[in-house]
């Protein structure tokens, strides 16, 4: 495990996410790259727009026992808005 500190949290899986995109404030952002780290492996995953806008669904787990750990979630949420993925997970905020 790399992050010990994970360890007391209440989920089977929780993973780090950062975006990266441009576009102006209001505007459906257009997605460079993201990057999504798995806190109980310490296992890093990079992906590019060409690779994400063909996916269907998110290169990571998904459910009610999974976390996304980010630093302003909305701008992470509204990129995973914006390349229609539907996932159900719950959010850790460090922006907040």
């Amino acid at each position: 495990m790399m992050y010990k500190e994970v360890a007391v949290l209440p989920f089977r899986k929780i993973y780090g996410l950062d975006f990266e995109y441009s576009g102006a404030d209001g505007e459906i952002p257009n997605i460079v790259c993201m990057v999504v780290q798995d806190l109980w492996s310490g296992d890093i995953s990079r992906y590019w727009q060409d690779d994400l806008s063909a996916m269907t669904s998110p290169p990571f787990e998904t459910g009610e026992d999974i976390a996304l750990v980010t630093y302003f979630a909305p701008a992470e949420i509204q990129s995973i808005l914006a390349l229609s993925w539907d996932i159900d997970v719950s959010i850790i905020d460090l922006f907040a």
